[in-house]
C-alpha cells in the first residue's frame, strides 16, 4: 500500500508530454496538448487531449490520470503502473504496511457459548436411553466445542479440553450403565 500523498507527488514528478513520449505516442503537439491516440491506434492527430493531470480521447472515450494511462497502454495493474512511472522519474515510492485494527476480546463473554454447549450436552446424555442416540448427539456438541477451541480463543483452550474429556468420561459411564440394564 502506498501513501496517497506520495502517489500524487510521483504523478507530479513528470510532465504529461514526457510521459506520452515515453509511452510511444506519436504526433504529440505540446502547444495544443493534442496527439494521436495510442489506445485505439487513431490516425486523428487531435483526438487525444490532456491537461496537467488528466487525459481524454475523443475517439475511444478513454479518460483518467497518468497512472490510468500507463495501466491502459501497458496492460498492467496499479502497482506495476507506479513502478513504471517511478522508473521513468527516479522518484521511488516506499510501500507502507497497512495498519491492522485490533479489537480487544472480552474472554469472559466467550465463556457463555462454551457453558451453553456443555450444559446442552449433559442434558442430552441424561435424557436419552438409547446409546446410539447419545453418541450421535454428543458428537454434535463435541464438534461445536472443537470449533470454539480453534476460534482464536487461546484463553479457553484448556477449559474446552477439560470439558471434552469430562463429556467423554460421562458418555462412557452412561453407556456402561445403559448396557448393564
Amino acid at each position: 500500500m502506498y501513501n496517497k500523498q506520495d502517489i500524487e507527488q510521483l504523478k507530479h514528478s513528470i510532465e504529461f508530454e514526457d510521459l506520452l513520449l515515453a509511452l510511444g505516442f506519436e504526433n504529440v503537439n505540446i502547444i495544443k496538448n493534442r496527439a494521436s491516440c495510442l489506445l485505439h491506434d487513431g490516425n486523428n492527430k487531435t483526438s487525444f487531449s490532456w491537461s496537467d493531470e488528466t487525459f481524454y480521447c475523443f475517439g475511444c472515450y478513454a479518460k483518467g490520470d497518468k497512472l490510468d494511462l500507463i495501466q491502459q497502454i501497458k496492460h498492467c495493474n496499479f502497482k506495476d503502473a507506479i513502478n513504471y512511472l517511478s522508473g521513468l522519474t527516479g522518484y521511488v515510492l516506499i510501500e507502507t504496511t497497512p495498519k491492522i485494527k485490533t479489537k480487544k476480546v472480552d474472554y469472559s463473554k466467550m465463556e457463555f457459548p462454551v457453558k451453553l454447549v456443555e450444559t446442552m450436552a449433559r442434558r442430552t446424555i441424561r435424557g436419552y436411553y438409547n446409546t446410539d442416540e447419545i453418541e450421535q448427539e454428543i458428537k454434535v456438541y463435541t464438534d461445536i466445542l472443537i470449533l470454539l477451541k480453534y476460534d482464536n480463543v487461546p484463553a479457553l483452550f484448556s477449559r474446552i479440553e477439560d470439558i471434552l474429556d469430562n463429556l467423554d468420561s460421562e458418555l462412557a459411564f452412561v453407556s456402561y450403565q445403559r448396557n448393564q440394564i
